[in-house]
């Protein structure tokens, strides 16, 4: 597993074929990102293939801390919140595209490029 992924760091590719369609909500581009959470890196090293994800945020509303903000929040909605403890840091992720001839940052936070 890389690990030396330099924190929240989402890099935005452009799509080479179909095999992903059913992720990318008809786009033409899918974000990778490497988590910087040990727990996290330890479940992804335990399964064989990448795990699709969304961020645990409602937009607008201030981020969650906890699992249980998480739970009071969602309910029944999902099906399982891995408890990692209290979240420390609440600056989002830089998301950069490389889609074009040259990066574009897409969103400033917690990488600086």
């Amino acid at each position: 597993m890389l690990r030396n992924w330099p924190g929240a760091l989402t890099v935005v590719f452009k799509k080479k074929d179909d095999t992903l369609k059913h992720l990318l909500s008809g786009l033409d581009s899918i974000g990778i990102r490497i988590p910087n959470d040990e727990t996290l890196l330890e479940i992804l090293d335990k399964v064989d293939f990448p795990l699709a994800e969304t961020s645990c945020n409602i937009s607008g509303e201030k981020e969650f801390v906890s699992a249980n903000e998480i739970k009071e929040a969602f309910g029944d909605k999902i099906d399982l919140v891995v408890d990692g403890g209290i979240v420390n840091n609440n600056r989002p992720s830089t998301v950069i595209s490389l889609e074009y001839d040259e990066p574009l940052v897409l969103r400033a936070g917690d990488v600086e490029v």
